[in-house]
């Protein structure tokens, strides 16, 4: 995998665990702050900001069972 001062780092050490927190905050971070307020605004009427909130939801339950299954 990765050589980190002479010694071979497998997928369970605390180096990968620590860098996929942080990619994955950073998307997380991006996904909030700069996406969804723009997706959320564009759509003024009640049944496009429903079913947008219901979409984001089911994305996020949908990742969440990938990533516990996994």
């Amino acid at each position: 995998m990765f050589a980190v001062r002479g010694q071979d780092v497998g997928e369970d050490s605390a180096t990968v665990g620590i860098l996929s927190a942080l990619a994955s905050g950073t998307f997380l971070y991006v996904s909030t702050m700069e996406l969804l307020p723009d997706a959320l605004a564009k759509g003024e009427q009640l049944g496009h900001r429903l079913s947008t909130n219901v979409a984001i939801c089911a994305g996020a339950v949908a990742f969440g069972s990938l990533a516990r299954w996994t």
